[in-house]
């Protein structure tokens, strides 16, 4: 019984552990298609990521709090099965870690895009309001202020 019960909770640390694995590797080529700025591409992965990430709730569900499940079997274990339960959870904390780190600094790199395409639409829309000023003989700030209050 003991070690079922110690290979069951490896088992299942293991199928954790894979799971974080491909996530994170879909978070390097998720860096790669922000990077690229493929929209499409990225929509399609993080649609796959949503789906590898439920699949790790499920996974993650029936490990449960491994720490108090391998702290409560420790002594029916084998020392090999404990060292590589112990080994699996730190191995999963760091690539969770990691993986949240990526998807920060994917966040900061998208949200600075999205400010500098906010400052060209702005820079755009001034653009257009000098030329038709211009065109018209208008001062842009008069054509500007009609902008504003329309």
């Amino acid at each position: 019984m003991a070690s079922d019960e110690g290979a069951e909770l490896v088992g299942q640390l293991e199928a954790q552990r894979e799971v974080c694995v491909r996530l994170r590797q879909m978070a390097h080529a998720q860096r790669r298609l922000v990077t690229l700025e493929d929209p499409a591409r990225l929509m399609a992965l993080l649609a796959d990521r949503q789906r590898l990430t439920d699949e790790l709730r499920m996974v993650s569900d029936r490990v449960g709090n491994t720490t108090e499940r391998l702290d409560a079997a420790r002594e029916r274990m084998t020392k090999e099965a404990v060292a590589r339960a112990e080994e699996l959870q730190s191995d999963v904390r760091l690539i969770v870690q990691e993986i949240m780190m990526a998807d920060e600094n994917d966040a900061r790199l998208l949200t600075a895009r999205k400010q500098q395409m906010k400052a060209a639409i702005s820079n755009a829309a001034n653009g257009q309001a000098a030329l038709s000023a211009y065109r018209s003989g208008r001062s842009v700030e008069t054509t500007m202020g009609s902008r504003a209050e329309g």
